[in-house]
């Protein structure tokens, strides 16, 4: 008797080169689209990290030098191209919404801040989010 083999699991739905670098060019370049997808798109396009890290990123994962900014994923700190070190600047330093509410509920400043007071956006709205601005998920499953 014939035991049948598993079959072998592949990654499902991860973009080739051909479609990732526009797409990072498209976050890097198009002011059109609001500063936390272009910032959101561009570190998933070019790290990979997990949707839910992408989400729990803080100002202090960021390190400004003088010539050189970096992302610190873990113990890695990632070299960032100028571009999206400065859309990350951007968003590390607006000032956050509805302070009043902040003060109430203290906590880690989010990058990508969420509808409730001290929360980061869910993953399922970072994914929603960045899928209405064309960034499709299969560009976060890296």
């Amino acid at each position: 008797m014939a035991v049948p083999s598993i079959p072998r699991q592949e990654p499902q739905g991860l973009l080739d080169e051909d479609d990732r670098w526009p797409l990072l060019q498209r976050c890097l370049t198009d002011a059109a689209l609001p500063t936390d997808v272009r910032a959101a798109g561009a570190i998933t396009l070019l790290f990979g990290p997990s949707t839910e890290r992408l989400c729990h990123l803080t100002p202090e994962h960021l390190k400004f030098g003088d010539k050189h900014a970096h992302l610190v994923l873990g113990r890695h700190p990632f070299l960032l191209p100028p571009r999206l070190a400065e859309l990350l600047r951007r968003l590390a330093e607006q000032p956050q919404l509805r302070p009043q509410l902040s003060r109430a509920h203290p906590g880690p400043r989010w990058l990508f801040p969420g509808m409730l007071p001290g929360k980061p956006i869910s993953t399922h709205g970072m994914t929603q989010k960045l899928g209405r601005h064309g960034i499709p998920e299969k560009a976060i499953s890296v």
